[in-house]
């Protein structure tokens, strides 16, 4: 039996009603006495029966003292309905993997982690490079695991991983910038294996786009201007994971009609003949893709086992998949079987949803060799909005280090090179840069000093200089 807690019975009266609670009462390491409350019950037999339970789990303290870390992150996962998003558990699970591995421990009961073992902990992720944030989000991790499953069990909780006991202040992150000499290095290795995205990398370094504003482009937002003799693209939207308030649930997406930094960042963005080419060289590898896993299951190897192949039969696949999705939503929310209508609305949304991910310019693509890279992952299902948390981030990371780069090189870091180059190596000015590319950061801009109205006329001037520029370059 755990001697040093107890609950016993409470209420209050806000505004004046009775509500019933449960009062916890505990006693720290050190003797100090804390006090938790529960509630509020709707009832004094609901308050009865949880008093029972809260009881019955003290009880069983002595029992499950010994639950280790990794045996509660099992239980942490198991009720995988409740996870935020598709990679939810993942960050926990690097948080306890990376706990043990950096003190050596493969086993610990929870019990058994005090602050000083954290505090270890903490210097170790120093001393390995980590960032305070980094170290913040473990922390945060592997306190919710901690938490969550001494809550349940009845174990004492010490609470060792509060992150503000290490006064991990926050650190202005460096930001680096690729020259043209460091995008062509990694540019080669993307090219020899095979990377599917090597050719957005190389959009993205030229155009400076948010990611946000790139997974979002559609082959319909690609336009023309005859007068002008130059390829646009309209910029006026982001992608974001859909939640249960719009009746989908997580592992979908939904177009949000403006962007990041509001409406004044929505542009038309015109593209010199070069950044005009990367875009081509992408879509054109997207085509091949496509036709080459066309019904070829001769090739189904290639990707996970069991996934449909194909133009046509991913479309099929995902479909059925989005259906599913929104029909077992409903179902959860209302908790009863959905009517004929209410399924004929549900089909009705999932194939405008998928019609819409059909028309992405940037989708999920085969890579082979993902597996040379750590924290990458198999692209299982062709024509998904691309990710750029599980798609980019390793990817960049690994290409950058192969090409002898030492600065960690993120997605954020190629629109940072964008706007360098343009003006330290293309010669364009700040003002230029601003006008086209819609940044409005100072501190990022070197104190760029004022923010240009949206028009089409000053991205006319700019792509058709940046134009001039590649062409007296020889980078055409």
């Amino acid at each position: 039996m755990n001697d040093t807690i107890s609950y016993t019975r409470g209420h209050k009266r806000p505004n004046g009603k009775l509500q019933y609670y449960i009062r916890e009462k505990n006693r720290d390491a050190s003797g100090k006495e804390n006090e938790k409350w529960h509630g509020p019950y709707n009832s004094k037999q609901d308050r009865e029966e949880a008093l029972f339970d809260f009881n019955r789990n003290k009880n069983s303290y002595a029992r499950q003292n010994d639950l280790t870390l990794n045996e509660a992150l099992k239980r942490f996962l198991a009720d995988a309905d409740k996870m935020q998003s598709e990679h939810y558990g993942d960050t926990h699970t690097l948080a306890v993997t990376m706990f043990h591995s950096v003190l050596q421990i493969s086993e610990i009961n929870l019990s058994e982690i005090k602050k000083y073992v954290v505090a270890d902990f903490v210097q170790a992720l120093k001393k390995l490079g980590k960032t305070n944030s980094t170290i913040k989000n473990y922390l945060s991790d592997l306190r919710i695991v901690y938490e969550t499953i001494c809550n349940q069990n009845g174990i004492e909780s010490l609470d060792p991983f509060h992150r503000t006991r290490f006064r991990l202040k926050h650190e202005k992150k460096e930001r680096y910038a690729l020259w043209p000499e460091e995008i062509k290095a990694m540019f080669a290795y993307m090219e020899e294996d095979d990377w599917s995205y090597r050719h957005a990398f190389r959009f993205v370094c030229e155009t400076g786009l948010r990611p946000g504003e790139l997974f979002t482009i559609r082959h319909a937002d690609i336009g023309y201007d005859e007068k002008q003799d130059m390829t646009t693209i309209m910029i006026d939207k982001q992608l974001q994971i859909a939640g249960p308030k719009r009746g989908i649930q997580h592992k979908t997406y939904y177009f949000k009609d403006s962007l990041k930094t509001g409406e004044q960042a929505n542009r038309t963005m015109y593209l010199p003949k070069r950044t005009k080419r990367f875009l081509d060289d992408h879509m054109n590898l997207d085509t091949k893709l496509r036709d080459r896993y066309n019904g070829d299951y001769a090739t189904k190897h290639d990707l996970a086992k069991g996934n449909m192949q194909g133009y046509p039969y991913y479309r099929k696949s995902l479909l059925a998949y989005v259906i599913d999705t929104y029909t077992s939503n409903q179902i959860q929310m209302q908790n009863k079987a959905l009517n004929y209508d209410q399924k004929v609305d549900i089909e009705r949304q999932a194939i405008q949803t998928v019609s819409e991910y059909d028309d992405l310019v940037f989708t999920r693509m085969p890579f082979l060799k993902h597996g040379n890279i750590a924290g990458a992952q198999k692209c299982e299902s062709m024509g998904w909005p691309l990710d750029s948390k599980s798609a980019w981030n390793d990817e960049l990371k690994h290409y950058a280090k192969r090409a002898g780069v030492t600065a960690p090189i993120t997605k954020y870091n190629l629109r940072h090179s964008a706007l360098a180059n343009m003006h330290r190596v293309y010669g364009l000015t700040f003002d230029e840069i601003m006008q086209y590319t819609m940044h409005t950061s100072r501190e990022v801009l070197m104190g760029y000093a004022a923010k240009f109205e949206n028009s089409n006329k000053g991205q006319i001037r700019v792509a058709k200089k940046l134009d001039k520029i590649h062409s007296e370059l020889g980078l055409d």
